[in-house]
């Protein structure tokens, strides 16, 4: 169809084979009517036909240009709407969530992330390969450390952690006690993380249902799920709970036994059985003085 500048303005189509005049008539800002003449093969005038139309092509007419014909004057456009501030009302705001990547801190301290173990793993231990110098102390132990492959667990990792802890001026060393860690050869006693089904085989005849951990001669088993999650008891700080299984069973290496809570408030001895509660005690990972 022709571009019609204006309404009225009639114009020739073609309409099926046929030349009919056409008259656009504005209808409203958005739709037009095309009044058809069509001629029949009498030569009669047939009825007029109205058909309405989408104006696509066309700018809205004003009011002025709808009564006269003439083009209105240029409008200004209208001005950006400003972004209107965010305000936040302290205390309506919902709290932010944290990613699901985000380190868990507790007590001041990043922790080691959760992990359940399975229940059984592949049942074979494995020397973690590294050595690590002891600490200052007069009385060395030697001492390796063997991991169950297949646990969701980095064999280096654990055993820097357990170096790590043996050898912390809280711990064993305020005794006398330096440890170093070997790879190979004779070693006074030998730190292995095992599932809780091989911990229970290591641990018989101790009674350890999967659960818990034991020393048993010169082997200090340590259950992987307790490693892994820790106990409630401990409120979440997984990383301190880990250091009380060390220093625990350790501990039972150099002849120490299982304390009672001396009383309601008091830091737990770290040579009492607190996996299985505090007993009105609070959590502790390291040895009290007269242990």
């Amino acid at each position: 169809m022709a571009r019609l500048e204006r309404p009225d303005e009639p114009v020739v189509l073609t309409l099926r084979g046929r030349r009919v005049l056409a008259l656009l008539v504005a209808v409203s800002t958005t739709t037009a009517a095309i009044v058809l003449t069509v001629p029949t093969l009498g030569g009669t005038k047939a009825p007029e036909s109205t058909i309405e139309v989408p104006v696509t092509d066309q700018p809205e007419l004003t009011t002025t240009e709808a009564a006269t014909g003439a083009p209105a004057e240029p409008q200004p456009a209208d001005p950006p709407t400003a972004a209107l501030p965010l305000v936040i009302v302290p205390g309506t705001a919902e709290p932010a969530v944290p990613p699901t990547n985000a380190p868990v801190v507790v007590n001041g301290r990043e922790q080691p992330p959760r992990v359940e173990p399975p229940t059984a793993a592949s049942g074979r231990l494995a020397v973690v390969p590294g050595t690590d110098a002891p600490g200052p102390g007069p009385d060395l132990l030697t001492y390796r450390v063997e991991i169950e492959a297949e646990l969701p667990f980095d064999g280096p990792e654990f055993a820097a952690a357990v170096h790590a802890t043996l050898n912390d001026p809280r711990g064993w060393p305020t005794r006398g006690y330096a440890f170093q860690r070997v790879d190979g050869g004779d070693a006074d006693f030998v730190v292995i993380m095992a599932s809780p089904a091989l911990t229970d085989r290591l641990c018989a005849p101790l009674l350890t249902r999967g659960q818990v951990s034991c020393r048993n001669g010169s082997s200090v088993i340590l259950n992987a799920l307790r490693w892994g999650v820790g106990i409630e008891d401990y409120g979440g700080d997984l990383a301190a709970y880990r250091e009380y299984m060390v220093n625990h069973e350790v501990g039972h290496r150099l002849g120490r036994g299982h304390p009672n809570c001396p009383g309601a408030g008091a830091p737990a001895p770290v040579m009492m059985q607190q996996t299985y509660g505090l007993d009105g005690c609070t959590a502790n990972a390291w040895p009290l003085e007269d242990e």
